[in-house]
């Protein structure tokens, strides 16, 4: 029993030893170096530009165009064909109509009815300094019999008007793309956008 308390008297004592060894707090250390610079960029906007252009045999029934900003991998980019134009009873714009690429129409080919998509393809690309830019690629693709083979006549002008979207601006799950008056309202979308000239290569 004796030796019992003499090891659990020894085991207190060295408990209160190494507990009473520490000393007072000292003083704090010198403030680290000063972090990276951040790039201070600005809060991208969703923009929206017009572009007519001409689809034929002369390129191929084939155009590229660049979008004038830094982009991100993460952003979007729609793109609509002006499908329609309603006019009122003095021959003015009353409404014009825009359909969400891709989209697909019939017409004549060599004699043969053919279905005809219009689509585009977005190219990520990086220059340089190591920016992100984005091309909009616009294509007339038949289903059928060959355009340029056949000289196709795609009818002159046709018009698209690219809508960017950030990622920073996560749409409501419910908004419908394809109703481009939505895109715009809920984007706050100009009435009338800016031109966007053909890349130049």
């Amino acid at each position: 029993m004796s030796r019992i308390l003499s090891i659990a008297l020894l085991f207190l004592l060295n408990f209160v030893a190494f507990t009473g060894c520490r000393g007072p707090e000292g003083p704090p250390g010198p403030q680290g170096p000063a972090g990276p610079a951040g790039d201070g960029g600005e809060l991208q906007l969703p923009q929206v530009w017009d572009v007519d252009i001409v689809l034929d045999v002369g390129n191929q029934f084939f155009n590229i165009f660049e979008v004038p900003i830094e982009v991100l991998p993460s952003d979007i980019a729609l793109v609509y064909y002006l499908d329609f134009i309603e006019f009122d009873n003095n021959g003015e714009i009353e409404r014009e109509i825009y359909t969400l690429l891709p989209h697909i129409y019939e017409d004549e080919v060599g004699g043969q009815p053919t279905d005809i998509e219009i689509k585009n393809f977005i190219d990520l690309f990086r220059d340089d300094s190591g920016a992100w830019f984005m091309d909009i690629e616009l294509l007339l693709i038949s289903l059928g019999e060959d355009l340029v083979a056949n000289n196709y006549d795609a009818g002159g002008d046709f018009g698209f008007r690219i809508v960017y979207i950030p990622a920073d601006f996560s749409p409501d799950a419910r908004l419908d793309f394809t109703d481009y008056q939505q895109v715009k309202e809920i984007f706050n979308l100009p009435d009338e956008p800016e031109k966007l000239d053909k890349r130049t290569r």
